[in-house]
């Protein structure tokens, strides 16, 4: 996985093997934290 955005954008998590979910694209985990971030207050550290 890799962080699309912000501070740490390009940096890559590991995520565990046996993780039983398909990845998703940077377009749709972008378009969710686009939309997170307009109903929420998130603290910009």
């Amino acid at each position: 996985m890799r962080i699309v955005s912000g501070k740490y954008k390009s940096k890559r998590i590991i995520a565990p093997d046996n993780l039983p979910v398909r990845p998703t694209t940077d377009r749709a985990k972008e378009s969710l934290f686009n939309i997170l971030e307009n109903r929420y207050f998130f603290d910009s550290k």
